[in-house]
């Protein structure tokens, strides 16, 4: 596997900065992609579209998507029934280096 990259997300998603992160990512980077939502407890229902098309992305790539949710998020994807979709990681094998995308 590759590198290992942490996108961390504001506290809100909204609409708008959901297109942005779908524009920023047109094709999926190698390794493991760690998206932090820890601190997020608002999103847009497009950007679970995105969380989910990154994942697919990912993994047909030969990467892995890891997704750190928030306890509010959390039971969001649970109430979608997605959380056997995004389980739960305890820790990232490899250290993390910080991703840096601008949404405007």
């Amino acid at each position: 596997m590759g590198s290992t990259g942490t996108l961390t997300f504001p506290r809100t998603i909204d609409f708008e900065a959901a297109a942005q992160y779908i524009q920023s990512f047109e094709k999926a980077p190698g390794g493991v992609l760690v998206f932090d939502l820890e601190d997020t407890i608002a999103i847009h229902y497009s950007f679970i579209g995105f969380m989910i098309h990154m994942k697919k992305e990912m993994e047909n790539s030969g990467g892995r998507l890891i997704v750190k949710l928030s306890p509010t998020l959390k039971k969001t994807i649970q109430r979608l029934n997605l959380d056997g979709f995004f389980p739960e990681h305890a820790h990232v094998a490899q250290p993390a280096q910080e991703l840096h995308i601008s949404v405007n």
